[in-house]
């Protein structure tokens, strides 16, 4: 499993078939795990950290809409913050979510 620990005590993991979404314990937040399935995902959307803001990586599960950000400053980093199918990455681990999207993608292709 390829596994990206990003902020917000938020990692995302890609493995054989499915994308796992942790959210670790924090003094006020209970630990979550979502498992989806590669047959729902129907995007992978990824933002590269920029000179003053950060990445993300989100997915698009079939039937959700997401906000064209484009043209916002962040570019849909504060958005991707409060979306609990994105995680949001420092610059340093950009090669890292590169992988998992690349993995995603590879996925998808597969089942088409």
């Amino acid at each position: 499993m390829i596994v990206l620990h990003g902020l917000q005590h938020k990692a995302i993991g890609v493995g054989d078939g499915v994308v796992v979404i942790k959210r670790e314990k924090t003094l006020f937040v209970a630990e979550r795990r979502k498992v989806i399935p590669i047959s729902q995902i129907t995007a992978v959307k990824m933002k590269s950290p920029g000179a003053i803001t950060n990445g993300y990586i989100q997915i698009q599960l079939a039937g959700q809409t997401t906000a064209d950000a484009s043209n916002t400053v962040t570019g849909g980093t504060m958005d991707a913050a409060n979306d609990e199918n994105a995680v949001i990455f420092t610059a340093e681990y950009l090669p890292k979510a590169e992988r998992v999207q690349a993995e995603i993608n590879r996925q998808l292709a597969e089942q088409k």
